[in-house]
């Protein structure tokens, strides 16, 4: 502050020196003179008390910006990376889906093929058992049919022998044992 007052005050004087020099003579050339040595004056004044100030400004605009190109260099760099960390994950990513994709596809397949085995593991039990059901149906059919055939065949002897007489009803019993005797000795 103390500057400021003082160059405004020699400004003042010098300027003022100028304006007397200037109605004590009335040519031109002289008043041009002191007008340009008034202005040298000034101008020496405001470079002697304005210098530091002006440098010292500028020099510190300047590593203002020298700090802020610095810092906006960091944070490029540090952008970039992130980027870069950022395509990586994403490639990751994508690979890491993938895997994932084909970890459930297989054990998709391994989960399908477990049902079919155990769809025909069902299927193979449900054929037996209907084979034996078959076999046993079949059984009792032929059963049932022999038993159909034993009982007409012993309707149509009992119906051939009542009209025997008992002499011929010993012959065929004797016969008969025979015939059964013989086939017990063949087996």
């Amino acid at each position: 502050m103390k500057r400021f007052i003082l160059i405004a005050l020699v400004s003042i004087a010098t300027f003022g020196s100028s304006q007397l020099a200037l109605a004590a003579e009335s040519t031109v050339a002289p008043h041009m003179t002191w007008r340009m040595i008034d202005f040298a004056i000034f101008v020496g004044i405001l470079y002697y008390f304005l210098k530091d100030p002006i440098v010292s400004y500028f020099r510190g605009r300047r590593q203002r910006i020298f700090k802020e190109l610095e810092e906006a260099k960091k944070l490029r760099e540090e952008a970039e990376n992130l980027l870069k960390e950022i395509e990586k994950k994403t490639a990751n990513l994508n690979e890491r889906i993938n895997e994932i994709r084909e970890m459930f596809e297989k054990m998709a397949l391994k989960e399908v093929q477990s049902i079919l085995k155990g769809a025909k593991s069902i299927i193979e039990k449900l054929e037996a058992s209907l084979e034996q059901e078959r076999e046993i149906l079949l059984n009792r059919a032929k059963m049932n049919i022999l038993m159909k055939l034993k009982n007409k065949t012993i309707e149509k002897l009992k119906e051939k022998f009542k009209h025997l007489s008992p002499e011929e009803h010993e012959s065929i019993n004797f016969r008969f044992i025979e015939l059964i005797g013989r086939k017990n000795n063949n087996d």
